[in-house]
């Protein structure tokens, strides 16, 4: 059975064209994947600073303060599509939280939103992480998948606050702000996003393929089939009428056609 040299051409370099492309849509996807979850560790880093800085202006012994404070942290969290975002009074001897104000994203588990709200007070659930940002250490990072959510936490201290009872700022640590985002969330969005180009750039690759072998096919394939044919037809004929072959341009298979028209002549 006769096998094309064209069919050969175009299957190797179909195949070198798809390993390449796989290649570079793994690294591709490797390197954009963790812009995304750096990108969302600065997200939750900066709203995590800049609620504390805002809520130095509170006194966390009184929550009347804290009721219209959630409307603040809903806008933070739309803003920097950040899933949560709340302040908690940590007690370290019976590792209770008092939830002092409470923000949610779009992204936000009902039971989250059922469960947790200005006063509320979760019983023995500070974590270690926790503590270390009430001790004083700023952006303390945490990957915790809980009932909730496969969520990147960050912690930070609200370092002083304002006393009602004195009228003038604590340079004391009392709260501290709590920043978290859903990796499941951000890892969907980012998965539609990044296989709609992938998709895209196979059509556009399938394409170009097609064209380039319509292009081979005519400038290649089909005038290297006339040549096979006329040869073959001048050897099992050769007293009938010749025939000769057109020559169009200046490359290779012009100076074929052309050194055949001079062979059959001088035959």
């Amino acid at each position: 059975m006769r096998r094309s040299v064209f069919g050969k051409i175009f299957i190797g370099f179909l195949v070198l064209v798809a390993l390449i492309e796989a290649a570079v849509f793994f690294f591709l996807y490797q390197y954009t994947y963790d812009r995304v979850v750096e990108d969302a560790t600065s997200g939750i880093k900066y709203a995590a600073a800049s609620v504390a800085n805002a809520f130095e202006m509170y006194d966390p012994d009184d929550l009347t303060d804290y009721k219209d404070s959630g409307e603040f942290l809903m806008n933070m969290c739309n803003g920097l599509e950040i899933t949560y975002l709340y302040v908690i009074k940590p007690d370290l001897e019976s590792k209770d939280e008092t939830y002092l104000a409470v923000g949610y994203g779009e992204n936000a588990s009902e039971e989250f939103i059922n469960n947790r709200y200005t006063g509320y007070v979760a019983k023995g659930t500070l974590r270690e992480e926790q503590i270390k940002a009430f001790n004083g250490e700023k952006q303390v990072f945490l990957h915790e998948i809980n009932q909730y959510d496969d969520t990147l936490i960050c912690y930070t201290p609200v370092l002083r606050h304002y006393s009602l009872k004195t009228y003038s700022f604590v340079d004391e640590t009392e709260s501290i702000v709590c920043a978290e985002i859903s990796l499941t969330s951000v890892m969907n969005t980012f998965n539609r996003q990044y296989f709609r180009l992938l998709l895209l750039i196979l059509v556009v690759t399938v394409l170009l393929l097609l064209t380039m072998g319509i292009i081979l096919y005519i400038k290649i394939s089909r005038p290297l089939q006339m040549i096979s044919k006329r040869m073959k037809g001048f050897v099992s004929h050769k007293d009938e009428f010749f025939e000769k072959l057109p020559v169009k341009g200046k490359d290779e298979i012009a100076e074929m056609s052309g050194a055949f028209n001079s062979m059959a002549e001088e035959i």
